[in-house]
């Protein structure tokens, strides 16, 4: 059912540019066959050295099933903290005879060891490395035979580089999409499939059942040996399948900015997602049998449309003037009006309820940061700063007032009462004992909402320990003069925005929700013109009823191509991690005030900004 994916020995950097950068997967035979890392990686000796000997230890992924990653299962999967001499018995040196080991997956950051057995994106293929930006940072993947990541595409130009061990690779044109059964926005998971296409191509009943459309994608297949390179371009589906234990190297580089502008983007449209699969009874005897994963049927699917058109029923939807309401009838104004109306539903379920973000223990290792979240997405990292004095003292609003603050303590107040951004907002200089004793003594009721910075200094420094925080980005220095100590009233909002630096908030007192986008759904944002980092749109009204909300959408319809909608509830001693370039929208909890303290670090050199910014 599938064809052989095209490969080739090598090609000119033209050649490439010409015949296969977002036009078509290839595989290069050999390509990174030099590479220091396609012998000494095979050695047990140079691993285990490299990963800090065989007793230390590495995150690693385990699951029920053979899915992995965690982001991509359905299912149950953990992360934990498991020897290098484990992982390496799983992986790249699981004995040929006996009993399977269990199946483990790690997607490691470089270390200095291994990060000199290798190369970068070859230069006479892909051109000049100044000219490509790269800010995906180069990771490797380490795992079991056996070990699958399902069908899937990606926002990058996609590069994998085979060093030990052998993967099968197969990949599908993004136009294809209508016969792969994509989740639905709705889902939370719009970039992924719901097939299980290896069980699918082996002849699996109940996946043929489920899913008979398959039959009509164009499939290209290749088998990746150590020294293989395989390009795939963005938003080409992908799945790979471990034959053995292996290792490969991931080079992501991003797309420029013409072609983020000119991707397409077919997961906005209203049926993205919404093809139902062939059989409710195939997949219900496969649920009872256990013979198959249990994959949602087209009952499901219904139940699921059913309750967002009830959660949604009260939107003033009738108050947007479509073009179907003319009196000429015209029906492909008519279907545009059933799409718009469609995908105003789906953005609006996406802001009313997103996907929680990430969580991790107080132990998350600077490794694991590096590897899993730097610059790849928001974590919260519940009680990392619980045990800081502050916590247990600033939550007596006489010990706050009480603190000698040194530098200057400024008040923002905003026009509608609500929303804080220091460019809309009239700014004062304030003295902090004051400030502190309207927010947090108890004399608020009635009074406009504030929100008010202080420099991380005197009493207030004395309290916390930003390095614990500095220990996640491997023990880099804190700016003082960068932080800042941030409280303000109950209900105050921070509207949606980004940030140029790796942002950690450390919730101290009270309550605060942060909404995250997604930097690949800036075009959604109506950013504005004098000020980029800083959405138009209003989210919430947008998202209501009304004759308000009805105009808010009026003047922002991009809004309803929203892919996926992100969200975390911070508590005192919780520390959240925003990357560069991610949208967030923050609300102070309306049953109290809040405080927190905002430690952020400036991207390293070789962190290129992501291709919003030049939107």
């Amino acid at each position: 059912m599938t064809a052989p994916m095209e490969c080739v020995e090598a090609c000119t950097a033209e050649e490439f540019r010409s015949r296969y950068r977002n036009k078509a997967a290839v595989c290069f035979r050999g390509l990174v066959g030099d590479w220091a890392a396609c012998e000494t990686w095979r050695r047990r000796e140079h691993m285990e050295a490299a990963l800090g000997g065989a007793a230390s230890t590495v995150r690693a992924q385990t699951s029920p099933s053979n899915i992995f990653p965690a982001v991509y299962a359905r299912n149950a999967t953990d992360t934990a903290e498991i020897a290098v001499s484990t992982v390496l018995d799983a992986t790249l040196f699981a004995p040929k005879d006996g009993p399977p080991p269990p199946l483990l997956y790690c997607k490691l950051s470089l270390a200095a060891a291994l990060r000199r057995d290798v190369g970068g994106l070859p230069e006479s293929v892909f051109g000049e490395p100044s000219k490509l930006s790269t800010s995906g940072e180069t990771t490797f993947w380490m795992g079991s035979g056996g070990v699958v990541t399902p069908l899937h595409f990606d926002h990058c130009h996609t590069v994998i580089s085979q060093v030990v061990g052998r993967k099968r690779v197969i990949v599908s044109p993004l136009e294809d999409s209508e016969h792969l059964y994509p989740r639905s926005v709705a889902d939370g998971a719009p970039r992924t499939s719901r097939i299980d296409l290896g069980a699918w191509l082996r002849g699996d009943a109940t996946q043929r059942a489920l899913y008979p459309d398959v039959a009509r994608a164009r499939l290209y297949e290749t088998e990746l040996t150590p020294g293989d390179l395989v390009y795939i371009p963005p938003g080409w589906w992908h799945y790979v399948e471990a034959l053995e234990g292996n290792a490969s190297v991931l080079l992501p580089f991003d797309m420029s900015v013409a072609e983020q502008q000119s991707l397409p983007r077919p997961w906005a449209a209203p049926e993205w997602g919404a093809r139902q699969s062939g059989s409710a009874d195939e997949a219900a005897a496969a649920k009872a049998t256990g013979t198959a994963p249990a994959l949602p049927t087209a009952a499901d699917e219904e139940e699921e449309v059913e309750e967002m058109d009830d959660a949604l029923a009260s939107f003033a939807l009738d108050e947007l003037d479509y073009a179907s309401d003319d009196a000429d009838g015209d029906a492909a104004a008519g279907g545009a009006a059933l799409e718009d109306r469609h995908a105003v539903r789906n953005a609006a379920r996406l802001w009313r309820n997103p996907t929680p973000i990430a969580e991790a223990l107080p132990a998350l290792s600077a490794d694991n940061f590096r590897s899993h979240h730097r610059n790849a997405s928001p974590v919260v990292v519940r009680g990392l700063a619980s045990a800081w004095p502050a916590c247990a003292q600033w939550s007596d609003a006489a010990a706050l007032v009480a603190l000698a603050v040194d530098g200057t303590t400024t008040q923002l107040e905003a026009a509608d009462g609500e929303h804080f951004l220091r460019c809309d907002c009239t700014v004062t200089t304030v003295d902090f004992p004051a400030a502190a004793r309207r927010v947090f003594g108890g004399g608020e009721a009635g009074r406009p909402r504030v929100m008010v910075r202080a420099p991380l200094s005197g009493g207030l420094l004395a309290a916390v320990a930003p390095d614990d925080v500095a220990a996640l980005m491997g023990g880099a220095a804190v700016k003082l003069p960068n932080c800042g100590v941030w409280f303000g009233s109950a209900g105050s909002v921070t509207p949606l925005h980004y940030d140029l630096c790796h942002g950690f908030l450390c919730q101290i007192v009270g309550r605060k929700v942060f909404t995250f986008v997604a930097p690949d759904d800036t075009r959604c944002l109506h950013r504005r013109a004098d000020r980029p980092e800083v959405a138009n749109v209003d989210p919430d009204l947008w998202s209501g009823d009304g004759e308000a909300a009805a105009a808010e959408r009026a003047r922002h319809p991009a809004f309803a191509e929203l892919s996926a909608v992100w969200s975390v509830e911070l508590g005192p001693g919780d520390v959240l991690y925003t990357p560069p370039f991610w949208w967030h929208h923050v609300r102070t909890h309306d049953d109290g005030p809040a405080l927190s303290v905002l430690v952020p670090f400036d991207p390293e050199a070789d962190e290129a900004p992501h291709p919003c910014h030049y939107f």
